[in-house]
């Protein structure tokens, strides 16, 4: 094997390294140009890399080269080589061999880094690559691995520098990303090296996992400075990386999913490139995966220079926001939108660091979280065994079945995820644990029939329970050994845990949500208008508490009766926050629990704490059951939980709730009318709403908090907001315009943008709730509105040229959603509450005199088919089709189900009806899964007094 062919396997492989197996597929192909025996030389490198495992650090080139160099004129293991003696092969890089060897006259150990010979026979590239080394040579820093000479010794080239005992951060960073802490202390010192190096005038152009080292110290150390520039384009030639330029003009030079775009285009760069590469490996770091994605060379490219990534904040939750945003501003596309120095970067990462060390999050509970996402990535089939391994030894070491709170204080907290049971569609959010902690309650529906599952929490088996048809919201009996539940008429029912007939429990409830059920057989229920209570011994409910309008509280929710029956505790849903409440029984008198702050899901603790969730944060605070007030400030105790977190505790200290979930694997697809599916865009990401625009050839959409377009047949995508939460587009009738809604400026407001972007968005009106677009009528150019009218309700209205506020056509006390105007504008098609059944209806237009219902037992979210013969809409993962006739009287044929899948609500029907634009998410739009840890309730008292002493430090 020749040197140069041996160079070209090493850098072909390295490269390869950095990307997915469908990525490296498609540079493979292209690398290797047909050369048959260079693409199995490389994949047989890979192959044996990803078959060492995570228990061998090493990777696969290192064994290969041992193999392969005795065949290399290269090779100098054993050698002495000017004052240094080789002692052994550490690895390969893109540009040549690294050796361990021994400095003779300074009695240290090197890095020994082999050039090509070609530098050596060429004055011009000896001369770069000495200049490049000579200004490496200049950095002294902790963090940056000292690079010493370049040196030539009987013909041999070498490079020599520090060498570093340590792993390659690519080897470090799990599925889940890094522990934060590791994060900040790691990136706050490699922010530092680079700041450094930059103002001595050195660019690194090449900045990723695998050039970042970590010492056995736990120190890191950036590789390879000074050589990015000369290790690509010196070693393959010129005329093979441009090969690889999407311009042709200049060349690429970088590991492609860390570029910088001036760099994916060939430009010149300058140390702003490396800022956005540090924002690449910044959010690989916390996330577990790349910010730009592709199929092949090309695709990552263009991913680089024209997507924008999900946001971190989405992949990852309950991360600093400063940090958050930091990121956002390193990936900027434009080199002046970036932070302008590194000095900016570090300062910020310090700032956070500072703050993440002054409040900082329970270790136990962290790493244990941590430890869980990272299980997803685990073969399915190991996490029962796992689990059940962990709870039995939770169950040995403190007995939690048959043991009170206060016994358990001092044992593991132990933690266990519950899927979602094969064939059924959980409604996770009204999941709950029985009193004793030992099973789950859960609605969900399977086979179109919806009932009451349970799962004991020592069981991986879900069952439904028999008699519990058409439940839903499930709770306990105080002894665990009822189960109640309301039907879809707000009729109150109870059934044995075991099963058996369903028992009427009370008349019906005339609105009903979240229930407990307390001592003394005391039920409270959310309802409409307030909270609603009734005894189990078989009486009318009454209202407990009724809303107050002048304060704008929405709803009362999630009530949890306190020791000794008297008083419930439960939260108050405002137009802005939500607070902790306190009613009373007897008199239905409330009480504000003000020292709390915002807070929903509150949860009385036998301990003598409060829980609740504030964000995507558990919350815990000392309580004063007597006083009803806090007997110290609430910290944080748990992140990375669902907003609506669904909180549930057992008597022996057990916890389930809701983990927040991530919609970044959503992809778009077309669906024909027979369920077949293909995807319309490349890339996964947190789409919603899309539109199709009334030619057919685009469609709008919203990513993350943003609205793009799109061609159906390049896939080109362009971004038409920036700021703020936008949501809702709508095509205009000639397609030039999009009215969408948005948040950007503080509050929410109704918004149009031309999609050429000819002008700035046009603010139409604003409000202090929610409003959302859904029509523009082709015939008299109003728009269709939905908007929040009051504490229960959303109405329909339009919006004519120049009108500052609505003027309302459907508004009730009850839900209107989702209007659409039929395409000779005489129709509209919505779905409302109004009879305790969503449901679909026709409303003629512009009267509103006739009015039709469209579905049968339940349907939500219609859309017309163009020629206005058919209506389409959901119920739950089905979608169906009803033929109607608009000439004339409107008539309604029979609704049928066309496909069943699960898509997430919005969808959109092509021009000619034969296929619908959806957006698939096999993880649903509800958290999939439920958290429970036993024992959670051991350590509060223990980490409140640790954050006590943090404070005072």
């Amino acid at each position: 094997m020749t040197p140069d062919r041996w160079e070209r396997i090493k850098s072909i492989y390295h490269d390869a390294l950095e990307m997915n197996s469908t990525e490296q597929s498609s540079y493979l192909d292209h690398a290797c140009s047909g050369d048959s025996d260079l693409r199995r030389e490389v994949d047989s490198l890979i192959a044996a890399n990803n078959n060492a495992g995570d228990f061998i650090i090493s990777t696969a080139l290192k064994d290969a080269a041992k193999i392969m160099v005795a065949d290399a004129p290269q090779s100098i293991i054993g050698r002495k080589v000017g004052n240094y003696q080789v002692v052994s092969l550490l690895g390969s890089g893109g540009m040549g061999d690294v050796y361990l060897a021994k400095d003779l006259k300074l009695g240290r150990e090197v890095a020994i880094k082999t050039v090509p010979p070609a530098f050596a026979e060429d004055s011009e590239r000896l001369r770069r690559l000495e200049n490049e080394a000579r200004a490496a040579a200049s950095l002294n820093h902790p963090n940056i691995a000292t690079l010493y000479s370049v040196e030539e010794t009987d013909g041999l080239l070498f490079i020599t520098m520090e060498h570093i005992d340590g792993q390659p951060m690519r080897e470090l960073i799990t599925p889940g990303g890094l522990h934060l802490d590791a994060f900040l202390n790691w990136f706050t010192q490699l922010a530092d090296a680079l700041m450094h190096a930059h103002e001595k005038g050195v660019i690194h152009r090449d900045i990723k996992p695998s050039n970042i080292l970590i010492t056995q110290s736990g120190v890191p150390k950036i590789l390879d400075f000074g050589l990015a520039r000369i290790n690509r384009s010196e070693v393959e030639g010129l005329k093979a990386v441009e090969t690889m330029s999407l311009t042709g003009e200049g060349v690429i030079l970088g590991t492609p999913a860390y570029m910088s775009p001036e760099q994916a285009e060939g430009k010149e760069v300058d140390h702003r490139s490396d800022i956005f590469s540090f924002g690449v490996l910044m959010y690989e770091a916390l996330t577990g995966r790349k910010p730009f994605l592709g199929d092949s060379y090309a695709a990552m490219i263009s991913s680089i220079l024209k997507e924008s990534p999900v946001s971190v904040a989405e992949l990852r939750s309950g991360l600093p926001s400063m940090l958050v945003r930091l990121i956002k501003r390193c990936l900027s596309k434009s080199r002046q939108h970036r932070y302008q120095t590194m000095r900016e970067v570090r300062t910020v990462l310090e700032e956070v660091k500072a703050e993440y060390e002054a409040n900082p999050p329970d270790i136990s509970y962290s790493s244990l979280f941590k430890n869980f996402r990272t299980t997803r990535g685990r073969p399915r089939y190991l996490i029962p065994a796992i689990v059940t391994c962990a709870l039995l030894l939770a169950a040995a070491a403190a007995g939690w079945m048959g043991r009170s709170w206060f016994n358990t204080r001092d044992a593991v907290p132990v933690s266990m995820v519950v899927n979602t049971p094969p064939g059924v569609q959980p409604f996770f959010t009204e999941a709950l644990l029985s009193p004793d902690g030992r099973m789950i309650a859960f609605s969900g529906i399977q086979h179109e029939v919806r009932q009451i599952y349970l799962r004991p929490i020592d069981n991986f088996e879900a069952q439904p329970v028999s008699g519990t048809e058409g439940g839903r919201e499930p709770f306990f009996s105080p002894d665990s050994q009822w189960l109640a539940f309301f039907l879809e008429d707000g009729s109150l029912k109870k059934v044995p845990v075991t099963g058996g007939p369903a028992l009427t429990v009370s008349d019906p409830f005339p609105t009903f949500g979240s229930a407990d059920w307390g001592e003394g057989d005391v039920i409270v229920s959310t309802g409409s208008s307030g909270l609603f209570t009734v005894s189990a011994g078989n009486d009318k409910p009454r209202q407990l508490t009724k809303l107050d309008l002048s304060r704008k509280e929405r709803l009362h929710r999630y009530p949890k009766v306190l020791p000794g029956g008297k008083q419930v505790l439960f939260t108050i849903v405002g137009e802005t926050n939500a607070q902790a409440a306190v009613a009373s029984l007897s008199d239905g008198s409330v009480r504000i629990l003000e020292d709390l702050g915002s807070a929903s899901y509150t949860r009385y603790l036998q301990s003598g704490h409060v829980v609740f969730a504030r964000g995507k944060e558990l919350m815990v605070a000392p309580f004063d059951l007597g006083g009803l007030k806090l007997k110290g400030n609430p910290v944080p105790i748990l992140s990375g939980v669902y907003f609506m977190a669904n909180l549930h505790f057992s008597t022996n200290g057990t916890l389930l709730y809701l983990p927040d979930t991530v919609m970044n694997n959503n992809t778009v697809m077309w669906v024909d009318r027979s369920g077949h599916a293909t995807p319309v865009l490349s890339r996964a990401g947190n789409y919603r709403s899309p539109k199709i625009s009334p030619d057919g050839r685009r469609f709008a959409v919203q990513l993350g908090n943003d609205i793009w377009v799109y061609e159906f047949v390049t896939g080109r995508g362009l971004r038409l907001t920036f700021d703020g939460e936008n949501q809702g587009p709508i095509w205009s009738p000639d397609g030039k315009t999009i009215a969408y809604s948005s948040n950007r400026n503080g509050f929410w407001g109704l918004y149009t943008v031309i999609v050429d972007q000819s002008a700035a968005p046009q603010l139409l009106l604003t409000r202090d709730q929610r409003i959302i677009p859904y029509a523009w009528n082709p015939r008299d150019s109003l728009l269709t509105v939905m908007y929040s009218m009051s504490a229960t309700n959303t109405d329909i209205g339009f919006l004519k040229p120049g009108d500052t506020t609505p003027a309302p056509f459907l508004n009730s006390p009850f839900i209107e959603d989702t209007p659409r105007i039929s395409n000779d504008g005489r129709w509209m098609v919505y779905f409302s509450n109004e009879t305790g059944v969503v449901e679909v209806y026709v409303v003629s237009y512009p009267d509103g005199k006739e009015k039709v219902p469209i579905s049968r037992g339940g349907g939500m979210y219609p859309v017309w088919s163009q020629n206005g013969t058919e209506v389409f809409y959901r119920r739950n993962t089905r979608v169906y089709s009803v033929p109607v006739e608009t000439k004339g009287a409107f008539i309604a044929g029979t609704p049928r189900v066309l496909f069943e899948g699960r898509y997430l609500t919005g969808f959109d029907v092509s021009p000619d009806g034969s296929r619908f634009l959806m957006i698939k998410n096999d993880a649903g739009t509800l958290p999939s899964e439920l958290h429970v840890i036993v024992n959670w309730a051991a350590g509060i008292d223990r980490w409140i007094a640790n954050t006590k002493k943090s404070s005072r430090k």
